[in-house]
């Protein structure tokens, strides 16, 4: 009996910590008992180390040829000669006469410098609302139904740090889903900025268009509950229309805590109302 306990102990721990590293619980292999055994354990340590290393070799490799591919796309456009390409076809339009196409090419031209000015992924409030009223000015010559885009913003928000292209996605929603074609009735957006009690920064964008119908907002509901319980590196994909706006709400519950994200306003049933909240100062290394 001694001698059988002294022959199955070790291989019974052995096995036992080969369970815990295959369940992510211990990261060591028990090595003890007689010499075959030893072996036998450390043999087991030395692959799962060789695939530890092999991963993060595949892993890292798999990274280089992304950015590399990144980096060369990124050559290939080059900002400077967009923007040069963009301030020819600036002038050209001038010549002709052509404000409006004029007017436009500015604008896109604002929005680039935005996107690619700097590695930054914060900017003041007021620079993303510079970005989106060029945007929304964009998209007045495709859509002659836009009325208007009215900002009430104080003074005191307007250089808090937000995440960049925050407010683009439910503008382009509402213009996509509020307007109404067939009737042709002016489509008028409201954003406003607040400081609640509570330190955050409330941001609402609504609209008088086309109301959102029930099983559309239970849509836009279970794809904002989803994205919640989606890990952030996870691959998902919203269901319907809104994809945009729950990646918005994956960044700022990143950024800034499970209390801030984005909200659907039901009580809201002139036409559609989100509500945005921000914390002050971003939560943990999501705000570098």
């Amino acid at each position: 009996r001694i001698i059988s306990v002294r022959i199955s102990r070790p291989i019974m721990k052995l096995d036992h910590s080969v369970r815990e590293y295959q369940e992510g619980k211990e990261e060591k292999i028990a090595i003890g008992g007689s010499t075959e055994i030893r072996h036998l354990g450390q043999s087991i340590q030395e692959s799962y180390r060789q695939n530890s290393e092999l991963m993060k070799k595949v892993i890292w490799e798999q990274n280089e040829r992304r950015k590399s591919e990144f980096d060369v796309l990124q050559s290939q456009i080059n900002p400077h000669f967009l923007y040069n390409t963009l301030e020819t076809i600036n002038m050209m339009a001038i010549n002709c006469e052509n404000y409006e196409v004029s007017e436009a090419v500015s604008n896109l031209g604002q929005m680039m410098h935005y996107c690619v000015s700097n590695e930054q992924h914060f900017a003041p409030l007021a620079e993303e609302l510079r970005f989106l009223q060029a945007y929304y000015d964009i998209q007045t010559l495709r859509f002659e139904d836009l009325r208007s885009l009215r900002v009430d913003a104080p003074e005191e928000v307007l250089g808090l740090p937000v995440p960049k292209l925050l407010l683009q996605p439910f503008v382009e929603n509402i213009m996509r889903h509020g307007l109404d074609t067939a009737s042709h009735r002016p489509l008028d957006i409201w954003l406003t900025a607040r400081l609640a009690g509570s330190g955050q920064l409330v941001l609402v964008i609504q609209n008088n268009g086309r109301p959102m119908t029930g099983q559309e907002r239970q849509r836009v509901n279970e794809n904002l509950r989803k994205a919640e319980s989606t890990p952030p590196n996870a691959p998902w994909k919203a269901s319907g229309h809104g994809y945009g706006l729950t990646n918005v709400h994956r960044r700022l519950r990143l950024i800034y805590g499970e209390a801030c994200g984005v909200f659907l306003d039901d009580s809201y049933t002139d036409g559609v109302r989100f509500v945005l909240r921000l914390g002050c100062a971003p939560h943990g290394a999501g705000g570098k």
